[in-house]
């Protein structure tokens, strides 16, 4: 066989294996198998604050600062923040509550007279409407969104104290001469023990007056704000 007749047949045999289709992978690998799902990562939930006047709100301290400070948290009380971001200002609903009877009590609850005892009231104070505090940019600074320790359940102060606890003792384990969160700690204690002066009640005047300068500061009309009353 001459060259020429030799080249034509390498031609030949490479123009078969080109137009040979390509081997199809076998079903049985992948027959019956669930395909993957992509899951969209879950919104977290937040902590769990309660209020004594029964309200409820998830979301976190807020963590910004200012003048290089945080202040989300002081001996004062919490800064609340929305998980999106909103800063949540208290409604301060009033709660119809009979006298507490602080006296005779055991842990944490007092004697009904037949065998049974019902859970100490806890009094309530009224909205911080007459205060002026920073709050947070870009909200206006005419009322705190600010919430007092006193405004919580114990149960949430119970839960809250261990953190505030262990930064103090780090705190003071670096050296530091002055610590925000050991005031903050103590804070805490003293609301849940009611070792904090309740100051004047709350009422539905005292809501209502605050109610209308949250009105008439804007705060229901700023994107940045989730109120509780809505």
């Amino acid at each position: 066989m001459g060259l020429r007749a030799t080249a034509c047949l390498l031609l030949f045999t490479l123009s078969l294996t080109a137009q040979t289709p390509a081997p199809t992978p076998s079903m049985s690998s992948t027959f019956g198998q669930p395909k993957p799902t992509v899951k969209a990562p879950a919104n977290p939930a937040g902590f769990l604050f309660e209020f004594k006047d029964g309200s409820r709100f998830r979301g976190k301290v807020f963590s910004g600062g200012m003048f290089g400070v945080n202040v989300g948290a002081n001996k004062n009380g919490l800064i609340l923040q929305a998980m999106d971001g909103r800063i949540y200002m208290h409604h301060y609903p009033p709660v119809n509550r009979r006298p507490a009877r602080a006296y005779n009590s055991f842990a944490g609850y007092t004697p009904n007279g037949d065998g049974t005892y019902s859970p100490v009231d806890q009094a309530i104070p009224e909205p911080p409407t007459d205060r002026i505090e920073i709050n947070p940019t870009p909200l206006p600074s005419c009322i705190p969104a600010r919430i007092s320790f006193m405004q919580f359940k114990r149960s949430t102060l119970n839960r809250l104290y261990p953190s505030y606890e262990a930064a103090a003792k780090r705190d003071m384990a670096n050296g530091m001469s002055y610590s925000i969160n050991k005031d903050i700690t103590w804070a805490i204690y003293n609301a849940a023990n009611g070792r904090t002066p309740i100051g004047r009640h709350n009422s539905p005047a005292a809501t209502q007056r605050w109610r209308g300068k949250v009105v008439s500061e804007g705060f229901l009309k700023n994107r940045w704000v989730i109120y509780g009353g809505r």
